[in-house]
């Protein structure tokens, strides 16, 4: 890997939060933020931490504005197309890699009016460059599911080779994003037949609501960062810290009752014993599985960042054999 240039790229974009990883001399990097964009320039005050993508001539701040008030529905940049915005947040997180090319770039995106192809994400990315006026050049793309990606973080390994003992031994499994906007399964047979058969159920930030309106009304002052409290479970009101996790667990908890039970039951299958979730919120539906004493539910390791993880092992093994 040469400076700025990297085999293999991958990137998340979720609803609540961007993640990337990239390799770089058998190190991998990686980096997070929100998923937020405000148009501008900031004062000199602060300048050093900002991250900058240039869009159609016009700066954009990545991942910036912590500092406002809102619900992170309306933390996108209005007088951004979602094009646009996609656009930004990949070259944002390029930029925080330290990164303006690679060979591989595998890509998620919650982009729930796009559907995104390589020809589509070529096209995004035609509109946007770094802070240094650097275009972001990628060779091949692949776009991957949530839960192909989950899938892959489970049965590939970080070599991009396949783990194994990881493969259930009846060879079916269930894989569950448990997300922001919405929670998606993937039923899997990998042996026989290889039928996939797919469902979701559209949750639209219920557990982040729900979180956030608890912590407002235990605490009585307005949540700053939504992504931000959610990750930590810490709310920040000016200098003052907050311990938040107990009322975020309470919303997650309360998601189990809302939804989660009607969705984990279209999840199973009567071969299925082995679920596997990842996503921002898979503690919640882990902890509502738990009654299902027949199921083997196992959490991802750091499952916000699963998704990622196995994009960018999806991106080893394709990168070897081909995309």
């Amino acid at each position: 890997m040469t400076a700025g240039h990297a085999a293999v790229v991958a990137v998340d974009v979720g609803s609540l939060s961007v993640k990337g990883m990239a390799a770089s001399k058998g190190a991998a990097q990686r980096c997070i933020f929100p998923t937020r964009l405000a148009m501008g320039r900031r004062s000199v005050i602060g300048e050093s931490d900002v991250h900058y993508a240039s869009v159609n001539g016009d700066a954009v701040r990545v991942g910036d504005r912590p500092a406002m008030d809102g619900f992170v529905a309306a933390e996108i940049a209005r007088a951004l197309s979602e094009k646009e915005a996609l656009a930004a947040l990949i070259v944002g997180a390029f930029s925080r890699l330290g990164l303006s090319a690679c060979d591989v770039l595998v890509l998620h995106a919650s982009a729930p009016s796009m559907v995104l192809s390589p020809s589509t994400v070529r096209e995004v990315l035609s509109s946007a460059t770094r802070a240094d006026n650097r275009s972001v050049e990628v060779g091949r793309i692949g776009i991957m599911a949530s839960t192909d990606a989950l899938a892959a973080d489970l049965l590939v390994d970080m070599r991009g080779e396949p783990a194994v003992k990881a493969a259930p031994p009846d060879g079916t499994i269930s894989i569950v994003d448990a997300g922001a906007r919405q929670w998606r399964y993937s039923r899997f047979e990998l042996s026989g037949s290889g039928e996939e058969t797919n469902g979701a159920v559209e949750t639209e930030f219920w557990v982040e609501r729900r979180a956030i309106e608890m912590i407002e009304q235990s605490f009585t002052t307005p949540v700053q960062g939504v992504a931000e409290t959610m990750a930590s479970g810490i709310s920040t009101s000016g200098s003052v810290e907050r311990d938040a996790a107990h009322i975020i667990d309470a919303a997650r908890l309360a998601a189990w009752s809302e939804f989660g039970a009607g969705f984990a039951a279209q999840a199973l299958s009567d071969k299925a014993r082995r679920v596997y979730v990842g996503g921002g919120n898979a503690r919640a539906f882990s902890a509502g599985m738990a009654s299902y004493k027949h199921i083997d539910c196992r959490v991802a390791k750091q499952c916000e960042t699963s998704i990622v993880r196995g994009l960018f092992k999806s991106g080893k093994r394709w990168g070897r054999a081909g995309l």
